[in-house]
């Protein structure tokens, strides 16, 4: 169980503080969402697939907020995949 760290997941309905329910030794796969750290910040990402590998995109209004490639090959270290959320309604 974690917080999510910032609204990078708004648009999905996950804000900053909405309880997660993570699965930690999972391997991601298309369409979760996934908590990992980025430049030294926890982060929530949506792992989506591309020609040049795996996606991480943010489902965020903050229009600053950037995708990131991984690689084909490439693991992903992340801390876990979201499989339940705990909100309050908005």
């Amino acid at each position: 169980v974690e917080k999510a760290p910032d609204n990078s997941m708004d648009r999905a309905g996950i804000y900053e503080g909405t309880v997660l329910f993570l699965r930690k030794k999972a391997k991601a796969q298309v369409g979760n969402i996934v908590l990992l750290e980025y430049a030294g910040k926890k982060t929530l990402r949506r792992f989506t697939a591309s020609e040049r590998g795996f996606r991480l995109v943010p489902e965020s209004s903050d229009s600053g907020l950037t995708d990131f490639i991984l690689p084909r090959g490439a693991e992903l270290a992340h801390s876990g995949v979201v499989v339940y959320v705990l909100s309050e309604p908005k």
